[in-house]
């Protein structure tokens, strides 16, 4: 009986990696919760910061970590899935030889890939966007096929970009040339 042909998809950021600096992302969201911790923008009646300066120089450095609509993935892998199985079945039957199996999986294979990388640029043109809009938020650059932007801006505009449904993780923006 033949082996059966198995592929699996690579995480655009490792888990370990993700983990590792995670930190980040906690500290962040404490240094910006303290410029709104009392219900107003985090300026002070005179325009400055909670600790006298100007907010707008208090400038972070952050990288994104894009999200994807995980039911669209899921549906993809599910495809990958059913064409393994179908090219396993097809070859046990004598339906179809090794390579036509090998093709029909890599060919699944590749439809995942491209959904994968369409959902990621998607949710890094969305990041880009809310940045567009948002003041004291600017994009430094962008690694769509990675799912990750680099951002600069205020504290507390880079908390908020935690609300968005397209941003998984924010992290240390020293941690963009690494990836």
């Amino acid at each position: 009986m033949p082996a059966s042909v198995t592929y699996a998809m690579e995480p655009p950021v490792s888990r370990r990696k993700l983990l590792g600096i995670g930190g980040t992302a906690a500290s962040l969201s404490i240094a910006g919760c303290s410029f709104a911790n009392d219900g107003s923008d985090g300026s002070d009646a005179d325009g400055s910061g909670v600790d006298g300066t100007d907010d707008s120089e208090n400038a972070f450095e952050v990288m994104v970590v894009a999200d994807v609509d995980q039911s669209e993935l899921e549906d993809a892998q599910q495809n990958v899935q059913a064409a393994q199985k179908e090219a396993q079945e097809g070859v046990e039957e004598g339906e179809m030889d090794q390579e036509e199996a090998q093709a029909l999986v890599e060919e699944a294979q590749s439809k995942l890939e491209e959904t994968q990388q369409e959902l990621l640029s998607t949710a890094v043109s969305a990041i880009e966007s809310h940045a567009e809009e948002t003041d004291g938020l600017s994009v430094v650059e962008t690694e769509p096929d990675y799912g990750l932007a680099l951002l600069e801006g205020r504290a507390t505009a880079l908390v908020e970009t935690l609300a968005l449904e397209d941003v998984q993780a924010i992290l240390d923006g020293s941690e963009y040339g690494a990836i």
